[in-house]
């Protein structure tokens, strides 16, 4: 596999990781978006190893990423072995590897050069720190789209530094992502009712709250006039829900299925169907919110509310990946949960870093987030604030004022006096941090002359 073979942002990706590991840092967090080929990058890494005849573990969390990524490997000519229950441990440099099964032969296979371990969200679980304790102190490699816990906490105690690659927009603009419509509810709606589970809704409370015929006929209904025909993956609170739905749809004449963590065998045929397109919609609860890569996958449909930004996200960007059957693609999602009115735009610019909390929020308040996006009169896409709907062309009559949020209501804004005064802002922090940064009488005196 050669470095020209790689996009600009992956070869760029490549030299910062080297860059880093040249500065000593040793655990590196590599951020790349959804679709925007971080398996791809691995494969170099991986046969830049192996050409020097060292050992390096790939390690994801689930089947379905560990078939993946070994057919990735497999692509690009890299020899490698599995460890995962039904395989045969090899002597294979390389090796893909189940986070689970690993644990448990950590004092029966060779100790890597490098590992990289996919999904790194999930590093501060006991199953992930047990592997990297035990590795100590070799190049380990995280990777993930979205590098955030629900509980606020960052990942310094696990990672050095965060290499991070082009946003959703950039990728976008690239084609390496394609564009998308956005569809929701005109307004948020109200789950205060549901309790929580940890730092999320309980998912059996989302059930009940969402699980009506009133609903399911709404889905359908949306389906039939929006998506007609596409292949969409479905998201659900739980697996119940999953399968009221696939056998609604399938009442309705759509061919839908559902899928779940026990049933291996349906699982693995039914994400083939979907795949050969011989299902139009494919429910589950989070087993296709994460790294899988089906190619020709034109929606999403989320009945989920979520407080989680990077399962938000995750769902979301399933249906962006570029199709090259299809060069004018244009994915559609269904916000049945209205979850953008909690984490604002998916491809919202995000500051993103290791010390978790507030620097993993989208950069505008909620009150900005808000009053952003709008939807149209016409279609009922939810898009950002523009003149006219890029779903359908309306042109919005524009008004010589500014407009504030009334009643709930999305409605047209000064973007550009926005943005002016975000910078403004942003310009006010800086300085309020550079003063508090000042170590003596001279550096403040130095700050008032620059400014």
């Amino acid at each position: 596999m050669k470095f020209e073979n790689l996009y600009d942002y992956q070869q760029k990706a490549v030299v910062d990781i080297r860059g880093e590991i040249q500065r000593k840092n040793k655990r590196i967090l590599l951020r790349q978006e959804c679709g925007a080929g971080k398996t791809v990058i691995s494969s170099y890494l991986a046969a830049q190893i192996y050409q020097r005849k060292k050992r390096l573990y790939f390690v994801v969390h689930r089947r379905e990423l560990l078939e993946q990524a070994s057919k990735t490997f497999r692509k690009f000519g890299i020899p490698h072995g599995i460890i995962a229950p039904g395989f045969t441990p090899s002597n294979h440099n390389i090796q893909v590897a189940s986070v689970f099964t690993l644990v448990n032969r950590l004092d029966k296979v060779p100790k890597p050069d490098m590992v990289i371990f996919d999904e790194c969200q999930y590093a501060v679980s006991n199953t992930w720190i047990k592997c990297i304790e035990h590795f100590g102190d070799i190049i380990s490699i995280g990777l993930s789209a979205t590098p955030i816990r629900l509980d606020g906490k960052g990942f310094e105690d696990i990672f050095d530094v965060m290499v991070n690659g082009p946003s959703m927009k950039e990728l976008i603009k690239k084609g390496k992502l394609c564009n998308f419509n956005y569809y929701a509810p005109p307004t948020k709606i109200d789950f205060s009712e549901l309790t929580m589970s940890g730092n999320d809704f309980n998912p059996e409370s989302v059930e009940k709250a969402i699980d009506k015929p009133t609903i399911t006929g709404d889905l359908i209904q949306h389906y039939k006039e929006l998506i007609p025909g596409k292949r969409a993956i479905g998201f659900s609170p739980t697996v119940k829900h999953c399968y009221t739905l696939s056998e609604e749809f399938r009442r309705a004449g759509i061919n839908a299925a559902a899928i779940d963590g026990n049933d291996e065998k349906n699982r693995i045929q039914a994400v083939q169907d979907f795949r050969d397109n011989k299902l139009q919609v494919l429910f589950n609860v989070n087993i296709v919110s994460e790294g899988m890569d089906i190619q020709g996958m034109d929606a999403v449909i989320d009945t989920n509310p979520t407080q989680s930004l990077a399962r938000f996200v995750q769902r979301g960007s399933r249906c962006l990946r570029s199709d090259p059957e299809n060069p004018d693609k244009v994915a559609t999602i269904l916000d049945h949960s209205s979850n953008i009115y909690t984490h604002g735009a998916i491809d919202a610019d995000r500051e993103w870093s290791l010390k978790g909390g507030k620097k993993n929020k989208p950069k505008q308040t909620d009150e900005e987030k808000s009053i952003a996006i709008r939807q149209c009169s016409e279609c009922y896409a939810i898009h950002p604030t523009a003149p006219e709907c890029p779903a359908c062309g309306f042109v919005y009559q524009i008004k010589a004022r500014d407009y504030k949020q009334v009643d709930g209501k999305l409605v047209q804004i000064d973007y550009d006096k926005i943005e002016r005064e975000q910078a403004e802002k942003k310009e006010k922090q800086d300085r309020k941090y550079e003063v508090s940064a000042a170590k003596s009488l001279e550096e403040l005196m130095l700050l008032e002359v620059d400014g």
